[in-house]
């Protein structure tokens, strides 16, 4: 899960992040680059490039009777 609260795969949020950045180095986006959101496009303040900003989920199983 995203700071800006948005659900999103591990990959698709990595491949989203590393677009940002791709297009941040490349001045695509001006001084508003950096790694954001692939839900919603906010910021991701404090990326560490490992995902240590994000709340990682655990998929669990209900059963109801």
């Amino acid at each position: 899960m995203t700071p800006c609260g948005h659900v999103a795969c591990g990959p698709c949020l990595f491949t989203a992040v590393k677009m940002a950045l791709r297009m941040m180095m490349d001045g695509a986006m001006g001084d508003e680059g950096g790694p954001r959101c692939p839900v919603c496009r906010a910021p991701i303040p404090g990326w560490d490039g490992k995902g240590g900003v994000v709340v990682g989920l655990v998929v669990q199983v209900v059963v109801a009777a």
